[in-house]
Parts: structure tokens; sequence; C-alpha cells
């Protein structure tokens, strides 16, 4: 049964669904099995295409530039816009040009323990800094969206 939405999803739907399966890959994993290290890694992608896809959606909504283009930082938007990229298209293309000025890469996905329990641990290579956190990036990128928004009205 699929459940009909009364209306397209607003920017600030995308977001809060972005945040939620964000909220969701930062709690406790349920094991450290490579499985669960792998489905929650490919969330965590998705994650960063749908956070990728806000741009899309404040377009829409009509906040955009003079060339129809919504600006985002090179820092951490343009980051994710990047990794969802190679996430979308698996490399890169010989002529892509960057959102964060560099391409950036996955370096190291799996899982990790502590004393309250396992969690996602995705390691990214950006401009030769591998110790850029993939969930803390990604929550990065939905605060500086959550703050355009808020700014917008939306």
């Amino acid at each position: 049964m699929t459940e009909e939405f009364e209306h397209e999803p607003t920017p600030r739907d995308e977001w809060e669904f972005a945040n939620f399966q964000l909220a969701w890959l930062e709690e406790v994993l349920p094991d450290l099995s490579l499985g669960t290290a792998k489905a929650a890694t490919r969330a965590l992608q998705q994650v960063y295409v749908t956070i990728a896809h806000l741009s899309d959606a404040a377009s829409h909504a009509g906040k955009t530039d003079a060339k129809g283009k919504v600006k985002v930082s090179p820092d951490h938007l343009g980051l994710v816009q990047d990794l969802a990229n190679l996430v979308k298209h698996k490399q890169y293309k010989e002529d892509y040009k960057p959102w964060s000025g560099s391409r950036p890469r996955f370096a190291a996905m799996g899982s990790s323990q502590d004393f309250v329990g396992f969690h996602l641990d995705v390691r990214i290579v950006h401009r030769n800094d591998d110790s850029i956190d993939g969930l803390e990036l990604a929550r990065a990128a939905l605060d500086e969206w959550k703050a355009l928004y808020q700014k917008w009205g939306l």
C-alpha cells in the first residue's frame, strides 16, 4: 500500500527526511558485522545524495541566484555535493569540477566499538586530510542547510 501525499515535498520536508536518516545512523548500531557496516555506509551515502538534492528543492522554491543556481559553501555543502556525485556515478568524470576545490574520496568505511556500543565509522579524504568524519560532515552540511532555510523563511 502506498501513501499518497497531498503536496510535493517542500525543501523543509526534504531536510527533515535527511535529518531523520542521519539521526538513525548516529545512533548505536545493532552489531559490528560487516553486513551492518555496509548497510549503514550505503545509508550514509544516500544521505549525502539527499543533502545534495536539497539545492534542487531550494531552486524549486525560488531561492537561486541570477544564473538559476543555489550557491553552496565549498566547505561542508560543497564537499557533500562532490561525495554525492561520487556515490551516484561511482567515479568522477575526467572533466568534473569539484564544488569543494578538490575531489574527495572515501578512505575507510566500517564500524567501531566503544563503551556505549557499535558505531558507523566513515572517513573521508579531502586535500590529503583523511581525518574527516563522514557522519560529522553530513551533520554540518544539514546544519548549514537549516540556517539557509531559516534565513529564507522556508
